[in-house]
């Protein structure tokens, strides 16, 4: 499942909670889950980048 985030929603708080809790709520496997992020998101903050995904890593994703 490919869901496309808009740097808003990357840069948001809550942004690892959420993803998590759909996950469990709709009982799809994390290994099938493809985050689509487009460039302004990396051109706006590599570190935020980074940083999400070693949270979504270190949490099972």
């Amino acid at each position: 499942m490919a869901i496309n985030v808009s740097p808003t929603q990357y840069c948001s708080p809550e942004f690892v909670e959420k993803v998590i809790s759909y996950a469990k709520k709709y009982e799809i496997d994390p290994h099938f889950i493809i985050l689509e992020i487009t460039e302004e998101i990396v051109a706006g903050s590599i570190d935020t980048v980074i940083d999400v995904m070693k949270q979504l890593k270190k949490t099972w994703f």
